[in-house]
């Protein structure tokens, strides 16, 4: 059995903490919609909002750093590209939720929200973050405080660490949830035009692409969501 550094064990802990505190809150506010169905609109937008602001953020967070770590372990690579699919998956059942219609109908996608972030929680600090702490070239700490950043501000992502054909996948759910004010910054070896005509396709002028560097070995794009409409 592989020695764990104290300081990897220490970061995998905080990590594992902070996966249970935000569970339970996601729980409480279940509990609260299914309590009382005639306050059901105000637990359900309670919901909708915590989610946005707490649980969608840290998934971004963990996707360009936890997750990128983490695909350097071709074990791995394919659990990661589930859990990143599963983060969509919240954020499709949060936008279903914000449309819910009767009460009924937010308890069960609530409900699925809630099954879906514990499972994926799950697997997450039982067998992610296992490996990451029993690499002795792993430093933990440093990879939680670069998520911590990156749940505070922009996104960096390098691409040349996604295999080539999951690409674009990626980085579209990632601009996806983008929060206003928010951007994507790729770093990628080559001028990455049909991924731009693919976003413009989608979002048209929502988005706006920015070159920080243009090559010749590397370019810096930072794909950014507007804080407000002019």
């Amino acid at each position: 059995m592989a020695t764990i550094s104290e300081g990897n064990r220490q970061a995998g802990e905080r990590m594992r903490a902070h996966h249970r505190a935000m569970l339970d809150a996601v729980r409480a506010r279940v509990g609260a919609l299914s309590a009382d169905g005639s306050t059901w609109t105000a637990a359900r937008d309670a919901l909708v909002a915590h989610v946005e602001a707490e649980v969608l953020p840290h998934a971004r967070a963990e996707e360009a750093t936890v997750y990128e770590r983490a695909r350097d372990y071709p074990h791995l690579r394919g659990l990661v590209d589930a859990m990143v699919r599963e983060h969509g998956a919240i954020a499709s059942l949060t936008g279903a939720l914000a449309a819910a219609r009767s009460p009924a109908d937010a308890l069960r996608i609530a409900g699925g929200i809630e099954q879906v972030f514990a499972v994926h929680a799950g697997i997450e600090n039982d067998v992610m973050l296992p490996a990451l702490e029993a690499d002795p070239a792993v430093d933990l700490g440093a990879v939680l405080e670069d998520m911590h950043a990156v749940a505070d501000g922009d996104v960096d992502l390098d691409v040349g660490a996604i295999p080539h054909a999951q690409r674009h996948r990626i980085i579209l759910g990632l601009v996806e949830r983008l929060r206003p004010g928010q951007a994507l910054v790729i770093t990628v070896d080559h001028d990455p035009l049909p991924l731009r005509r693919q976003i413009e396709a989608i979002h048209g002028d929502g988005l706006r692409w920015t070159y920080r560097a243009r090559g010749p070995r590397l370019w810096r794009i930072a794909i950014r969501r507007p804080a407000s409409r002019s």
